[in-house]
């Protein structure tokens, strides 16, 4: 249950806030407001230097006597209460620079009316049994006031000044400047309610009106500010509920300052309704639990050129700030804004808990020439945000980081910086255990004008948590975007959750970097009706000519599964909507031990991944990735792309071991590595830049069940090449593709030091012109020197170098052996250009311990067996280098676990140029022969 809102005759009503303390509620009902109140009664205890009630006239009283010590001023009273319509001022006489009043009474002080001083003493009001500010209450006084339940107040030389035991001091022996401090025994906290200046009838007062150098200073047992209005125009507020201690009071020349560590425990503060407004002054709260809710908000202004004071809150439990005014006119917040030259105030937290939900927000901004403050939250245990749902999330934030900055107007449902001026925006730095953002929160920090924006900078020791949620920065204008810093063991955004860093102007986007220790998980798209963009991490340049920032992840493992995304992109594409306008794209570097990606989004629309793309006439980034082990299934993808003018990325992978496998459940996406100009999906752009690089360093690469690595130009621009150097390469009906439709197909580099292992229908093909078009075929280059190509007879591979107009590329292949059981397809042709050329380079060496093999001397011209000949009408074969005395096999022949070497035979067709020429046909005497072992069943040499 939640604590009330209204402590008034009635009883009290139940709301949101902290949790509900019985004594608080009872102290609450025991000092509700009567009719009319016993009038202000001195007491016996000062001796011959009493207390006296000076009636002026009905309305008014005036307060003297006293006993006087030095610059302190002393008064006792048996009861004290101001009915409403009335007023009591304290004479101040001259020597007076502090008074301190006690009651020693059993009741409640209830000031419904008007308290003053005649003078500028400051007045310390204890009242160990409560204190009331009535809805009419109204302070008059050029000092310092603070009110308190303290049971004593500490005198020098260990005396009190005692509500509880009034006997105790003598007075008269005690010559004081100013006391130690006010003492809180232990015993059943006494509240200070403040009800004063509460709206009705929809008239506003300030009751609480504070001049410069004043300093208003509330330190109960419980503290409940109930829709009280409290203006400062530069005087220092503050607000703390203390169980157990001593709060220490400091004399400055101007002012008194309170100090907590003597404090051994704090009790709770609640503000509903209430307003809390300075120019420039200070806030400070020290308590328990402090809830601001039901639209309490605390406002500073900082309209000057000297820096703005701070927004502290310290609580030892918990923070909450939630909830709206009836009217649903106000949100519960703080808020630190300056519009002059001066800096806008921090606003500062440190608790364990904190928890800001329900429409309500924490900011810090500019709107004039000063920079604006900085947000700063220390949280032991957990920072928690949570919004009003993920439609007004999407409304408010997710969408105008690509296509406008939100105003700070709509600012809501979070922790919010920003610059609407030309001073820059403060930092928004939260150190705490969780961090748990839901249900539409928002981490903002936003420039709309010329200030540069602030960075977000996150320590959280256990894990960060975004659930249809999200962190953002941005620029709408010529400067800078703020970075994002996120450093955690666990790094969780799922089901609609973002974390985004743009630019839609001439400034550049933020960086965003993560270092997570144990892992980062990017889950679940929902689908793209009910979700702008995926869940995941974004970098974005859209509109302007800004550059887009450098993304960057560090952790041991990386997940991301059911339509999750990193991206790095130069304009964007939303709901099938292309904003072909941007500035140069930035970076993406991932470093993990492991990375697994899998899935699409709900509704199959948006593969899991992570890449860079370009729709804009400016270049993509580069992406770059580090790791032990890469899985990758389902349909997942690594991109970089253009469907633009500027060129795509180059996509660099190191990895000790490398497996993709498979396709989406509605097989529309192959699991994939791509590198493309164009996108299928998108038949209305039509791109012209070149596509980007594929750089692949691994052990081992496996691309089974239909997954492939792909360079592609779906426009008029070019394909990328692709070089993979690996120890085993291995295709299982998987697929290595360097095509295009109509332009020249790229180059496909493979380099192998063991195996290269075609099986299952696997195809590596560097073909142009696959739209019945023009353009070259590309080349392929194998070389696997001291390794073996090796081919199995499920299914008809394929190594092509294809061209249906243009020319057809070259193949090269060196290769210490050919294993090929069942033959595959090597091919370099053109249906209407030139055929390419199919070299084959076989370099076999002797196994150890065996003898030189004889040398060809001299050179022998190969045997062609007419049976093995093909023309140039699609129709393939496979062939033998020369065995054991220089002459290949027939096909018919059967031979033993030696396996000889390959090579192609000319065509028939005299239009046709050989692919072999006599001399690459003969053995070079260089060339000495290995056996390779295979299994012992004997095998055909060869088939056509």
């Amino acid at each position: 249950m939640k604590l009330g809102l209204l402590a008034q005759v009635a009883g009290i009503t139940i709301g949101l806030g902290g949790t509900v303390n019985l004594l608080a509620v009872q102290t609450a009902q025991a000092i509700a407001p009567v009719a009319e109140n016993p009038a202000i009664i001195p007491d016996n205890t000062l001796g011959n230097e009493p207390s006296l009630v000076i009636p002026i006239h009905p309305q008014l009283d005036h307060i003297g006597g006293g006993a006087l010590r030095g610059s302190a001023l002393f008064h006792s009273f048996l009861e004290f209460n101001i009915n409403e319509g009335k007023a009591a001022y304290f004479i101040n006489p001259s020597e007076a620079g502090t008074i301190f009043s006690r009651v020693t009474g059993n009741n409640p002080s209830q000031l419904l009316g008007t308290l003053g001083v005649i003078g500028d003493a400051n007045l310390i009001f204890s009242n160990h049994n409560g204190i009331l500010f009535g809805l009419n209450f109204r302070l008059d006084m050029k000092g310092s006031f603070v009110p308190n339940t303290a049971d004593s107040i500490s005198l020098p030389g260990g005396h009190q000044f005692s509500g509880t035991n009034p006997q105790n001091v003598p007075l008269l022996d005690i010559d004081v400047d100013i006391p130690i401090g006010l003492v809180f025994e232990g015993g059943p906290p006494a509240a200070i309610i403040n009800q004063a200046g509460v709206n009705r009838n929809s008239e506003l007062s300030f009751p609480w009106q504070l001049e410069p150098e004043q300093h208003l200073a509330f330190v109960g047992g419980e503290v409940l500010f109930e829709g009280s209005q409290l203006l400062s125009q530069g005087g220092s507020v503050e607000i703390a509920a203390v169980g157990e201690g001593v709060v220490t009071l400091n004399p400055t020349a101007t002012n008194l300052n309170l100090g907590y560590e003597e404090v051994e425990s704090f009790a709770d503060i609640q503000l509903s309704e209430a307003q809390i407004s300075t120019e420039g002054g200070e806030v400070q709260l020290w308590g328990r639990q402090i809830s601001l809710v039901d639209g309490a908000h605390i406002f500073s202004h900082n309209q000057g050129s000297e820096a703005g004071k701070d927004i502290a809150l310290y609580a030892e439990e918990r923070v909450v700030v939630s909830g709206t005014s009836v009217d649903a006119q106000i949100r519960s917040g703080i808020s630190s804004i300056t519009s002059g030259r001066g800096s806008g105030g921090n606003v500062l937290i440190d608790t364990g808990e904190l928890a800001v939900t329900d429409d309500s927000a924490i900011t810090v901004a500019t709107v004039g020439s000063g920079p604006g403050g900085d947000l700063r939250i220390r949280a032991t245990e957990s920072v928690k945000l949570s919004g009003t749902g993920f439609a007004d999330f999407q409304e408010n934030y997710l969408e105008p980081p690509l296509t406008r900055m939100t105003g700070l107007e709509d600012a809501q449902n979070g922790l919010i910086s920003g610059s609407s001026g030309s001073g820059s925006g403060g930092n928004i730095v939260i150190e705490t255990g969780k961090l748990i953002l839901e249900q539409g929160a928002a981490v903002w920090n936003i420039t709309s004008n010329q200030g540069d924006g602030g960075n977000i900078i996150i320590h959280a020791l256990d894990s960060v948590e975004l659930k249809q949620s999200g962190l953002i920065t941005g620029t709408g204008d010529s400067r800078d975007a703020g970075n994002i810093e996120i450093n955690t063991q666990r790094l969780k955004i799922h089901e609609g959750g973002i974390l985004i860093s743009a630019t839609i102007a001439e400034g550049s986007s933020g960086d965003v970097l993560v270092e997570a220790s144990e892992s980062v998980e990017i889950l679940r798209t929902q689908s793209t009706i009910e979700q702008l963009i995926g869940t995941g991490i974004y970098v974005n340049t859209t509109f302007g000519n800004g550059p887009g920032g450098q993304l960057s992840i560090d952790t041991e493992k990386l997940i991301i599964h059911d339509g999750g995304v990193i991206v790095n992109n130069s304009g964007a594409s939303l709901a099938s909507t292309i904003i072909p306008l941007g500035g140069q794209g930035g970076d993406v570097t991932v470093n993990a031990d492991y990375i697994e990606i899998a899935g699409t989004s709900a509704d199959g629309k948006v593969s899991s991944g992570f890449g860079t793309t370009t729709f804009s006439d400016n270049d993509a980034g580069d992406l770059s990735i580090t790791t032990t082990k890469l899985m990758m299934s389902g349909g997942g993808r690594i991109t970089t792309g253009t469907a633009g003018a500027g060129r795509g990325g180059t996509l660099t992978i190191n990895a000790e071991s490398i497996e993709l496998q498979g396709k989406s459940t509605d097989i529309s996406f192959s699991s994939s590595f791509l590198a493309t100009s164009g996108r299928t999906d998108l038949t209305e752009v039509v791109a012209t830049g070149a596509g980007g690089e594929i750089q692949i360093f691994t052990e081992g690469l496996m691309i089974k069940d239909g997954a492939e690595i792909s360079v592609a130009s779906f426009g008029s621009g070019e394909a990328g090449n692709i070089e993979i150097i690996a120890d085993t390469l291995e295709l299982d009906n998987g697929s290595i593709k360097a095509e295009t439709i109509s332009g020249a197909g790229g180059n496909i580099q493979l380099q192998v030091q063991k195996l290269l292992v075609l099986r299952n229908d696997s195809q590596i093909s560097a073909t142009a012109g696959t739209a019945m078009s023009g353009g070259d075929g590309g080349n392929i280059f194998i070389d696997a020197e001291k390794g073996f190509l090796v081919t199995f007879p499920e299914g008809d591979s394929e190594i092509a170098a294809n061209a249906f107009t243009g020319d057809g590329g070259n193949i090269n292949i060196k290769v210490s052996g050919i294993l090929n059981p069942d033959p595959s397809q090597i091919t370099a042709s053109s249906e209407q250009g030139r055929d390419g050329e199919v070299n084959i380079d076989l370099l076999l060496d002797n196994q150890p311990g065996e003898e030189p093999l004889n040398r060809l001397e001299p050179p022998v011209e190969v045997e062609l067996i007419e049976g093995c000949q093909v023309g140039k009408k699609g129709e393939y074969v496979e062939f033998s280098s020369v065995g054991e005395g220089g002459y290949p096999p027939a096909p018919e022949d059967i031979f033993d676990t030696t396996v000889s070497t390959w090579i192609p035979l000319p065509s028939l067709e005299q239009d046709s140029p050989p692919v072999i020429s006599k001399e690459t046909a003969n053995v070079d005497e260089s060339i000495a022969r290995e056996d390779i072992s295979l299994p012992s069943k004997a095998v055909p040499a060869s088939r056509c």
